[in-house]
């Protein structure tokens, strides 16, 4: 796709754009797919196909172009995948675990190299583009699934109806918030669309019981507010944000009664100290680590190792299903991102995770510092969202669905259509 203004035009595309564009669409739509077209639930591993793909017509390449300011995220996957290996070795229960393991986690690794080796700046101009659209899209069905009587954790929009699809609203409206805002308040978008949208992902949020998303529209718009240069435009902004935001809440707390005060100081001193999340059994978002070294991990080597990648994970394949996690799935270590790496992977593995989002933002303010004005947003929007999902770490198990695809995707704008004197040709056969 081309763009032309606001409008996108289509044009025969090579068979790497193909299957990058699958990678990068098919975790939004996928679910609707399924649940109102009845198309097979398989269609979403048409993204591990488009990334083997990808892998093989970069090894088939006699020669391509590698930025150098990859090579950091380059070494700190590689150390991760033999951290992992090495320990897998000593905790050594099934192939089929660790490969099952290595898939979840380096999959959006795969999916990252491939947006920065094979998008350039019109073409990821163009998929922010489909992400608006989708939006507005996605408010339509959400308007309609809130006639047909779903709400809560049932309420997903383009994400379906099943339990727990309000989750991956999350990272969708964050995305596209965080381009609305950062053009906002760069003077490329005007306030009244702005305004629109962020009415629109509160009154979601409301319905969908996403309290979550209210605290981090917070954050978006103070991060937006320092990523850019001041107007008046901002501060009435800021203004008319507090607005809308005590107005959504409000919405919230009469339809769900019991969340009365959850933007509260006292609201989030409670959410930070519980020490369960649904039952006395289970453990809590912010006391995970302790819970799992009590529980699970009770000795230093434990703790700083975990129990092996791929060990404690589930599938509906029975080979890649864990007895660990049909014995201890009451204990909801599988539903935050931090929990379930720290219990596979231990402090190490956890802190090597965490360092591919402390690079991505490191490496998008340096790309920011150097960007001219019309080439800011790609770095702006890296920034705020390798931020983000330090939170969405802890708040769910998002980073390891496939909703992920679009966050890595976001993290790769700053290195796409890169100087040619910032690159490094290597050599092939």
């Amino acid at each position: 796709m081309s763009t032309g203004q606001s409008k996108l035009y289509i044009k025969k595309r090579s068979l790497s754009e193909i299957m990058l564009f699958l990678v990068f669409i098919i975790p939004v739509v996928s679910q609707i797919l399924i649940e109102t077209f009845r198309i097979p639930s398989l269609i979403t591993y048409f993204i591990d196909v488009s990334l083997v793909v990808f892998v093989v017509i970069l090894l088939l390449r006699k020669n391509f172009i590698f930025s150098r300011e990859l090579l950091p995220f380059s070494c700190v996957i590689l150390f991760f995948l033999i951290y992992t290996l090495i320990i897998y070795v000593f905790n050594f229960q099934s192939p089929f675990y660790y490969f099952w393991g290595v898939r979840n986690y380096f999959r959006f690794y795969v999916a990252f190299f491939a947006f920065t080796l094979m998008l350039n700046k019109n073409k990821a101009e163009d998929y922010l583009k489909i992400l608006d659209m989708l939006f507005w899209i996605n408010a339509a069905l959400i308007v309609v699934q809130i006639f047909l009587g779903y709400r809560q954790d049932y309420l997903g929009g383009l994400f379906g109806v099943q339990k727990g699809c309000n989750g991956l609203l999350i990272v969708f409206m964050t995305i596209v918030l965080t381009k609305s805002l950062l053009n906002f308040m760069s003077g490329k978008e005007k306030i009244t669309l702005c305004f629109l949208k962020s009415s629109v992902a509160l009154a979601i949020s409301a319905f969908s019981e996403l309290k979550v998303f209210f605290f981090l529209f917070v954050v978006l718009v103070l991060l937006a507010t320092l990523l850019t240069s001041f107007s008046w435009k901002k501060i009435v902004f800021l203004l008319i944000s507090g607005l809308i935001v005590s107005i959504t809440a409000t919405v919230l707390v009469l339809m769900f009664d019991n969340f009365a005060g959850f933007l509260s100081l006292e609201g989030l001193i409670t959410q930070l100290t519980l020490e369960n999340y649904a039952s006395d059994n289970d453990i809590g978002r912010f006391t995970a680590f302790k819970g799992i070294s009590e529980r699970f991990l009770k000795t230093i080597p434990q703790q700083l190792f975990g129990m092996g990648l791929g060990n404690c994970d589930t599938s509906a394949v029975p080979i890649f299903n864990t007895s660990f996690y049909d014995s201890y799935v009451s204990t909801h270590y599988s539903i935050f991102s931090h929990s379930f790496l720290f219990i596979e992977t231990g402090l190490i593995g956890f802190l090597t995770y965490c360092t591919f989002f402390v690079i991505s933002l490191v490496k998008s303010v340096k790309q920011l510092k150097i960007s001219d004005e019309n080439n800011k947003l790609f770095s702006q929007m890296a920034i705020v969202i390798s931020i983000i999902c330090f939170a969405l770490m802890i708040h769910n198990a998002t980073l390891r669905t496939d909703i992920a695809y679009l966050i890595y995707f976001v993290l790769a704008l700053p290195f796409v259509g890169s100087d040619e004197k910032l690159h490094l040709k290597i050599q092939r056969g």
